[in-house]
């Protein structure tokens, strides 16, 4: 079974740093899940200077999608677990300071 397509998440994250250069506030984005949604908030604050900080669960730096293909409920989570590509990129993302845990 697929989870929520890594898109529905992506696009929030780009929305809410919009909205932040717009209004000028801070915004804070909980358990991101995807390489593209980091890579969102890398830019947000670089060139946009906009006050943006995310974080990211112990599950989603440890697991992939491929533990549920055993069906098993306790890898059921949202935001699901992503592609070995994504948890990469959210475990350079702590180590470089971006994400925190």
């Amino acid at each position: 079974m697929r989870g929520i397509n890594p898109a529905a998440e992506e696009v929030h994250v780009v929305r809410d740093a919009i909205l932040a250069r717009q209004t000028g506030a801070q915004v804070h984005i909980a358990h991101i899940s995807t390489r593209r949604s980091l890579e969102a908030v890398v830019r947000a604050k670089k060139e946009d200077k906009i006050p943006i900080t995310c974080e990211v669960t112990p599950h989603h730096l440890l697991l992939t999608e491929a533990q549920v293909s055993s069906y098993d409920t306790n890898t059921k989570m949202n935001p699901p677990l992503r592609s070995q590509d994504d948890v990469d990129a959210l475990v350079e993302g702590i180590t470089s300071g971006t994400l925190m845990p």
